[in-house]
């Protein structure tokens, strides 16, 4: 018997749903916490990059802003993630995160 792997599963069940709502004409945009990568060229946790890939997603925020992103407030991690649909990209106005004390009251 296997040992469960959940954050594997999650991403499974993720681009199987990706997949069945593109069928209905939905393109997806996908905003998560993925902890476990560091450095995102670098050492990208190798099933969140095979499940981006898989998706047809872009992190168009990366692609803009290539210098490391700190999104955690303890760290100096980028764990947030904002992923689109590829045919969104010319659509897209401003991209960003807000600051911890700019999202909290």
């Amino acid at each position: 018997m296997k040992k469960p792997n959940p954050r594997k599963q999650i991403l499974m069940d993720l681009l199987e749903l990706i997949q069945a709502k593109r069928l209905e004409g939905y393109r997806p945009v996908l905003m998560m916490d993925a902890n476990g990568d560091e450095n995102y060229d670098k050492e990208m946790d190798h099933d969140l990059r095979k499940f981006i890939e898989d998706a047809h997603l872009v992190d168009h925020f990366h692609d803009k802003f290539p210098k490391p992103t700190r999104t955690y407030t303890k760290g100096k991690k980028r764990l947030d993630r904002i992923l689109f649909d590829q045919a969104l990209l010319g659509n897209t106005e401003q991209i960003g995160y807000l600051g911890t004390h700019e999202g909290q009251f």
